[in-house]
C-alpha cells in the first residue's frame, strides 16, 4: 500500500489537468459543482496505461469544462468498493457528489476491445489514439 495522499495532487508524467484522487480527497474534488471525469485504474492494469495518453489528451482540450481524475483502485479500495467498480478501467462521472453516469458492468471493456482496436504500427497507434479521443469526447460531451 503506498503513502497516503493528504490532498489533490496531479498524476506524475501528466499534465496539470489530470488530479490523483485518494481517499482522503475523494469526496472534497468529485462534491463540487463541476463535472469530474473519474478514471478508476491500476498500475497493473494494462488497458489502463493504454488509456491515460487518451484520457490526459481530453483532460487538457476540456480543462474548462469538466475536471479529470484518477483513482487507483489498489490504493483506494474503500471508495472502489462503495462505487461497485470490479473491473478496471472504470469510467464515472460525477456532479455534486453523486454519480451522474456510470457505465455498465463490463462495459469499459468496451474501450479495450471495441474501441481501441490491437495496432502493431506506431502509426497504427496514432490513428487509434486519435479515433479513441473522439469517441471518449463525444460521449463525455453528450452526458455533460
Amino acid at each position: 500500500m503506498s503513502e497516503e495522499k493528504k490532498g489533490p495532487s496531479t498524476h506524475p508524467g501528466t499534465n496539470q489537468a489530470l488530479m490523483e484522487l485518494s481517499e482522503n480527497n475523494f469526496y472534497e474534488i468529485v462534491g463540487g459543482t463541476k463535472p469530474v471525469l473519474v478514471d478508476f485504474w491500476a498500475t497493473w492494469c494494462g488497458p489502463c496505461q493504454f488509456m491515460l495518453p487518451i484520457f490526459d489528451k481530453l483532460a487538457k482540450k476540456y480543462v474548462e469544462k469538466v475536471r479529470f481524475a484518477r483513482l487507483n483502485v489498489d490504493d483506494s479500495q474503500g471508495v472502489a468498493m462503495r462505487f461497485d467498480v470490479y473491473a478496471i478501467p472504470t469510467f464515472i462521472i460525477f456532479m455534486n457528489g453523486k454519480v451522474y453516469i456510470k457505465p455498465k458492468a463490463g462495459s469499459s471493456l468496451l474501450f479495450s476491445n471495441k474501441i481501441l482496436p490491437k495496432t502493431s504500427s506506431s502509426s497504427g497507434f496514432s490513428r487509434t489514439l486519435k479515433r479513441s479521443s473522439s469517441i471518449f469526447a463525444s460521449l463525455l460531451l453528450r452526458s455533460v
